[in-house]
């Protein structure tokens, strides 16, 4: 009997085992090339809240500030996007901490996604995305809006760097492949013709291979104005 109650104790602590692991799906590599696996809990602002799994040991140095006597570490709850080389969600945790989905292309199309993610840094403002010279969305702070397009095609998106100047980026579309352009606002050290400074607005195609630009569109509260075809 004694010998029963010991096998059920051992199938269960083995049961718990494999279902906490199964938990810690998710998984950062942080700057300095540690691959810490956990649960992604929450993604908001640019940052990353997780709980690590306990197989892990993860810590931050403490600024020092010049004295070694008072180096210390913490156990971070979160990190900024830029914290990491990577982050990868698996596709329960896409769904627990999405407002929004990633639409993928059918066949012979395309999809492009513009965004505006959360940086503190940059002032407050919007502006125009235009394909060409016909306007397509109008981009402020957390928004995004996506659009389709054609296989094998080419587009030029732009908007005004200033009321000078504008920043464009070309696309030949291939086919169910998804592109992500980020839009940003910036204070500008340039003068214009007033003698005044002004915003510059920018816009930039990331990486095809790159972790973050999915991730903040997943967690983006606002759906840009979107400019209906004529």
């Amino acid at each position: 009997m004694n010998k029963q109650k010991l096998l059920v104790k051992v199938f269960l602590l083995l049961f718990l085992s494999i279902n906490s692991q199964n938990i810690y799906e998710d998984y950062f590599v942080y700057k300095n090339g540690d691959t810490i696996q956990c649960k992604i809990t929450k993604a908001k602002k640019n940052k990353i809240y997780f709980n690590v799994s306990p197989e892990n040991e993860f810590s931050i140095k403490r600024e020092s500030y010049g004295n070694s006597a008072y180096e210390s570490y913490y156990k971070p709850k979160r990190l900024s996007f830029y914290d990491c080389l990577y982050i990868h969600l698996s596709e329960k945790t896409k769904t627990e901490i999405s407002v929004n989905k990633i639409v993928q292309p059918e066949d012979g199309y395309a999809h492009v996604y513009f965004y505006k993610p959360f940086v503190g840094i940059e002032p407050l403002g919007s502006f125009v995305i235009r394909d060409g010279d016909k306007k397509i969305g109008n981009i402020k702070t957390n928004s995004f809006f996506y659009i389709k397009i054609k296989a094998g095609t080419t587009h030029t998106f732009n908007t005004n760097i200033n009321l000078f100047k504008k920043d464009e980026i070309t696309i030949e579309a291939k086919n169910k492949t998804i592109y992500y352009i980020r839009a940003s606002l910036s204070s500008s050290t340039n003068l214009n013709s007033n003698g005044l400074s002004h915003f510059g607005r920018n816009i930039s195609l990331d990486d095809e291979h790159n972790p973050f630009s999915e991730v903040q569109v997943l967690s983006m509260y606002k759906k840009a104005k979107f400019y209906k075809k004529n």
